[in-house]
């Protein structure tokens, strides 16, 4: 599910998000409702508190309420410690895609069945993502493209392309949507130069914040709907009170009560609820926004003068990967980095800090030189990185998100935990929760990834 990595644990009552945190270029054109509160006061009583307004909270606040009268709707209240979208997802790489490495730990730890459902997963997404964003009308920059999965290592390349055909042969025919890409063709259909082979998958980009604060902006307004920001969850208490509600208790502005509470707090869960520590544990990254300074004047074809808004990722040697879009706009947004401090895990793991970067010193020229390095077109572009910031993820033990009833607690929910891959699962898997929350599915009916399921045993394993 992800790339394996050594992490380091903190006390759990430290994880909470930083109250100071770096700018990303998703965070640079600021939404009404970034700092938005519906009232002066927390209500006294919910129906439903959900604790984040990332896209895992909005889009379950947005399921619960979809095709219901305001009349029969429950009362939400959504509770962020920050802004709208000023975590994880304001700060990703804005891609999704058939994320074609997460087939082989899905075999190895769970078998044939389990690959099928995330890679039908990864495909529902992009549509689903699609079919919202042009149902509400959401101006996010969403474009359905190709994505590159790039090797620099060409026996790794080898290798992924023989793991590829044995999946195959497995019965896994949801991989028809996987190309491998001939290697004399591999610059000219991805445009990367110097790698050592490629596949060609489904995927899609947007700005994400933007599609956040849209979603969101289509139930604001409904009167059962109440948005709090900067107000910091601290503790949520474990089992009814007498009159059936759970007490939410904040840092600064008192004590909502709920009679049902959900997480949607990816990395910050364990600062809530303990029992997620070492089962959730923060990792720190860093992303990057570049812009060309120069125009190529190269009188090359169309071709390599058109506007790429193909997406990748980079596979490196020892495991490490860069992913990177080509915006619309000309700019790219790149993330990874990480073959600069991956031995120095003070750094990234276990860290909840978002107000400092990751030696911008080695950063910064690294990032530029990925794009004058691999790309004919920024050559001599003077690539400069006018944004640089970092970003909290939720990494688990076992590589699967937490999804579904809390163990051991009635009425409370988790989704959290996705790895650093959220987009690509986190929409559907809302659904799914909502409909856990109504009482209209149970997990195994809810269409959510069957290893996501939150249990006793995964929190030990």
């Amino acid at each position: 599910m992800r790339r394996k990595h050594t992490l380091n644990s903190p006390l759990a009552h430290g994880i909470f998000p930083s109250p100071t945190s770096t700018t990303p270029y998703w965070r640079t054109e600021l939404h009404p409702l970034d700092t938005y509160r519906s009232t002066d006061e927390l209500p006294e009583t919910s129906d439903i508190v959900i604790i984040g307004a990332g896209m895992t909270g909005i889009s379950i606040a947005y399921h619960l309420l979809l095709d219901i009268p305001p009349e029969a709707a429950p009362s939400i209240t959504i509770l962020e410690a920050r802004q709208v979208c000023s975590g994880a997802t304001g700060r990703n790489g804005g891609h999704l895609k058939l994320a074609s490495w997460i087939i082989k730990d899905t075999l190895e730890k769970w078998g044939v069945d389990a690959a099928r459902d995330l890679i039908k997963s990864h495909i529902a997404h992009i549509m689903a993502l699609k079919n919202v964003i042009e149902k509400e009308k959401i101006d996010c920059d969403f474009l359905v493209t190709r994505s590159f999965d790039v090797f620099m290592d060409s026996d790794e390349a080898r290798q992924r392309e023989l793991d590829l055909r044995t999946y195959k042969d497995m019965g896994l025919d949801e991989l028809e949507h996987v190309d491998v890409l001939a290697t004399k063709y591999l610059e000219a259909i991805t445009g990367f130069a110097h790698s050592k082979g490629s596949f060609s998958v489904p995927g899609a980009q947007l700005w994400p914040y933007k599609f956040v604060t849209g979603l969101l902006n289509t139930f604001i307004d409904r009167p059962n709907v109440n948005l709090q920001t900067r107000t910091q969850v601290t503790s949520v208490s474990d089992r009814h009170d007498p009159d059936g509600f759970f007490h939410v208790e904040t840092s600064t502005r008192g004590t909502t009560l709920a009679r049902k509470v959900v997480f949607a707090t990816n990395a910050y869960t364990a600062g809530i609820l303990p029992m997620y520590h070492r089962t959730i544990v923060p990792v720190r990254g860093t992303g990057a926004h570049i812009v060309p300074l120069r125009t190529s004047k190269d009188p090359t074809p169309t071709l390599r003068r058109r506007v790429n808004t193909c997406t990748y990722n980079i596979f490196h040697r020892h495991g490490q990967v860069d992913h990177l879009v080509h915006r619309p706009d000309g700019g790219v947004v790149i993330g990874g980095a990480k073959t600069l401090f991956i031995n120095d895990s003070e750094q990234w793991s276990g860290v909840v800090d978002d107000g400092s970067l990751i030696l911008p010193e080695k950063v910064t020229p690294y990032f530029e030189g990925v794009m004058t390095e691999h790309f004919h077109e920024w050559e001599k572009s003077g690539a400069k990185v006018d944004r640089l910031w970092t970003g909290i993820m939720g990494y688990t033990t076992d590589g699967a998100a937490h999804v579904g009833h809390v163990p051991g607690r009635q009425d409370q929910y988790v989704c959290a935990g996705f790895n650093g891959a959220g987009m690509v699962y986190i929409f559907l898997t809302a659904r799914g929760v909502a409909r856990m929350i109504s009482g209209t599915d149970n997990f195994e009916d809810s269409g959510i990834p069957r290893v996501f399921k939150a249990t006793r045993e995964r929190l030990h394993g």
